[in-house]
């Protein structure tokens, strides 16, 4: 929960340069019944953290964080959270394909005593039909639990639970999206086979999700009916982020969880609400790129395209957002410019050169084959903030 609600104040970063920034974290919720191993009971929890994001590391892009959290309660429940990511990404002709490996671990010290960490891995393959953009998405989880020093019941005497398991899901689905007017809107199916000690077994779901922008606020819906070893469940999830300032982003959310297939971690519903604080940040251009990927604007992106100004009298752009009917760029002291806004998806582009020549920059993203003996570049819009 805390990682993907401080993953709606992360903007993504420029296509063609290095992004490196420092953000610190902090939220309260409450929640019914908490999302923890064993505690039933209502709480108000509250955390703080720190996540560090860099971009474009060649081919990767990393990401690393921390969070420490109580609850307000008698009991005093305490936690340790840390996660560490590596994203690669890779065009295959008119394909997508990329892939993510995260790892996750939670040491939880009071009143219930116990250890989770997991290393999860999900590949995915995207690729745009017409307004459509369609993903094949895997999802594998190994990880292990150890569960001791826990009184299970009062007295003088209590039983001690020094228990401990594995944890595996290894599942996938498919995921259709689409932009309409200013949300982006998608449908997924997945199903999963997990063990985690509490349900173990299939999990299958049917989901609906949105991404809408409105003026400085993003609004994020969804919803997905679960069928579980423990029966059938309802998973509902309502978050909002506006940016404060420049460096400041408030969000909330509430959420009605099911089941955790992965820790088994009980159902609950949780109210939260945070800040997070861009600490430091910068971004370090190695050379001019030819697209940048800036801030949303309603449901897309703001899209900056640029070529050196010297090497023609006239450029135009043409792509698969323009249906290949050429825009003339703008020319500056040393380049030629034009900004778009684009919905997310996968976009194939080129410039035509003093109405005659097609040209592609060798430094271009995603060079591949027409079909029709010329060369495109393309790049890819990701859905959501």
């Amino acid at each position: 929960m805390t990682l993907a609600l401080a993953a709606v104040a992360c903007a993504a970063a420029p296509a063609g340069a290095q992004s490196t920034e420092l953000w610190l974290d902090a939220a309260a919720a409450h929640a019914r019944p908490p999302a923890g191993l064993r505690a039933l009971d209502p709480a108000v929890l509250g955390w703080i953290g720190g996540r560090l994001v860099i971009d474009q590391v060649g081919p990767m892009a990393l990401d690393l964080s921390a969070f420490g959290g109580r609850s307000a309660e008698d009991s005093e429940s305490r936690w340790l959270t840390g996660a560490a990511g590596l994203t690669l990404s890779h065009r295959v002709g008119r394909w997508i394909v990329d892939g993510r490996a995260e790892w996750f671990g939670i040491d939880h010290a009071r009143p219930d005593a116990y250890r989770a960490q997991a290393l999860r891995f999900t590949p995915r393959i995207v690729r745009a039909w017409g307004p459509f953009t369609v993903s094949a998405v895997g999802d594998v989880y190994r990880g292990s639990w150890r569960l001791g020093g826990t009184p299970v019941a009062p007295g003088p005497a209590p039983d001690i639970l020094d228990l401990e398991g594995d944890l595996r899901s290894v599942g996938g689905g498919l995921v259709l999206g689409r932009a309409v007017g200013r949300a982006w809107l998608q449908t997924s199916v997945e199903i999963h086979d997990a063990i985690n000690g509490v349900a173990d077994g299939t999990f299958a779901a049917l989901g609906t999700s949105g991404h809408l922008r409105l003026g400085p606020a993003d609004l994020d819906l969804g919803a997905k009916y679960w069928r579980t070893p423990l029966g059938d469940e309802l998973d509902l999830r309502v978050a909002a982020a506006t940016r404060i300032t420049p460096r400041v982003v408030a969000f909330a959310s509430v959420e009605k969880a099911a089941i955790d297939r992965v820790f088994g971690a009980p159902r609950s519903i949780t109210a939260s609400v945070g800040v997070s604080w861009r600490v430091a940040g910068g971004r370090q251009s190695r050379t001019l790129p030819v697209v940048e990927v800036a801030e949303p604007v309603g449901c897309g992106r703001r899209v900056r395209f640029q070529v050196e100004g010297g090497i023609a009298e006239r450029v135009a752009l043409a792509g698969s957002f323009t249906d290949w009917q050429p825009r003339p760029m703008r020319r500056t002291r040393d380049r030629w410019v034009l900004e778009l806004v684009l919905e997310p998806g996968v976009h194939h582009f080129g410039f035509l050169l003093d109405g005659e020549r097609w040209y592609v920059p060798d430094d271009a993203p995603g060079i591949v084959d027409d079909g029709w003996g010329q060369k495109n570049a393309s790049f890819v819009i990701q859905e959501g903030p």
